[in-house]
């Protein structure tokens, strides 16, 4: 059953990102995706809501069955964070702070949007939604 969720849910990611964009599984539940490009913190924040409520569309007998919900964290780079390290680990404390304030949640950190780098973490209890 796991890895058919994943499978589920990695087919949603290429379904809602773009072709250039880089996607992948960094392991366990935990998925990266690149976004390559500049966004307004308003297009992001409609794209991860799209997101949220596609995959909670798609993976519906997931979310009554087992309780899944979508967590994500998101930072970008900047002047002060360029390198991968501290992208990945600006994206995991956000995605920690979506946890905290509940399931199906995004937590945007808020430094800057030229090159975004998402943490997502599939597996969660409980089902609500961001908005």
């Amino acid at each position: 059953m796991g890895d058919k969720l994943l499978q589920k849910f990695a087919n949603c990611l290429k379904t809602n990102f773009r072709s250039d964009d880089i996607i992948a599984r960094l392991g366990g539940d935990e998925f990266v995706v690149f976004i390559f490009g500049e966004s307004s913190i308003e297009d992001l924040k409609h794209k991860l809501d799209s997101f949220v409520n596609y995959v909670h569309k798609e993976l519906e007998e997931y979310y009554i069955k087992f309780q899944l919900s979508v967590s994500i964290g998101v930072a970008s780079t900047s002047n002060t964070c360029s390198d991968y390290e501290t992208l990945y680990h600006n994206a995991d404390s956000a995605l920690y702070i979506a946890k905290r304030d509940g399931k199906d949640r995004y937590y945007i950190n808020p430094d800057g949007f030229t090159r975004t780098h998402i943490v997502s973490d599939d597996y969660e209890e409980a089902c609500d939604c961001n908005g």
